[in-house]
């Protein structure tokens, strides 16, 4: 199984940054059922991280993601599924979204390149804010759905 998904902690000067970088080194970075997971489990693992008080969020160098993966084997056989799996597989998105929204720590959208509208998913409401030295930035916060 091939990890997507990297988190680097202790960043920053006081080591309270971390950075999860999802990149499927394809260039378009398309969310597999599998890659779903991995991003759930990156923010799950800030729960009881005391230590880090801000986590930025970013993706490949060309897209942060083009979307779902329609190439990907599991994501293709929902049809062949029992009713079990296919409920499992069908709570992957709004798993993925809810560990994202109940982080404690700030969480920071570095999105460069290609967004899809079903990779913004992620129930976020974005602030957006101009610093010297960038074009744009953007702060996520999470509301509910």
């Amino acid at each position: 199984m091939a990890d997507f998904v990297r988190v680097e902690k202790g960043l920053g000067p006081e080591g309270r940054i971390a950075v999860v970088r999802f990149d499927r080194g394809d260039g378009i970075n398309a969310l597999s059922p599998e890659a779903l997971r991995q991003l759930t489990d990156a923010a799950r693992g800030f729960e009881d991280d005391s230590e880090t008080s801000v986590v930025v969020l970013t993706g490949g160098a060309k897209a942060f993601s083009a979307g779902f993966d329609l190439k990907d084997a599991e994501g293709r056989s929902r049809s062949t599924m029992d009713i079990g799996s296919l409920r499992r597989h069908l709570k992957l998105g709004p798993r993925l979204s809810r560990a994202w929204q109940e982080m404690e720590q700030i969480t920071i959208g570095a999105i460069e390149g290609f967004v899809s509208a079903a990779a913004s998913h992620w129930r976020w409401r974005w602030i957006f804010a101009s610093w010297p030295g960038t074009r744009i930035s953007a702060c996520p916060k999470s509301v509910s759905a």
